[in-house]
């Protein structure tokens, strides 16, 4: 695997490992959270939206990377 490509992988699990903390954070405040109000989630949901546009895109360069 080449420098770049080790590069790519690497900021690749950076990003998964974001998405799992936020998923993993909101559903906690979800189960765990005291008084969660209707802010609290849209709030939730802004984040998750945020959360699956990065997922999205770590997929595309995983896929792109196993193309090469």
């Amino acid at each position: 695997m080449e420098k770049n490509e080790r590069l790519a992988v690497s900021e690749i699990i950076e990003d998964l490992t974001e998405v799992l903390h936020t998923i993993t954070g909101e559903t906690w405040k979800y189960y765990f959270g005291d008084n969660y109000n209707s802010t609290d989630f849209k709030n939730t949901m802004d984040n998750i939206d945020g959360t699956v546009t990065t997922l999205r895109k770590s997929i595309d360069r995983l896929a792109e990377l196993s193309n090469k």
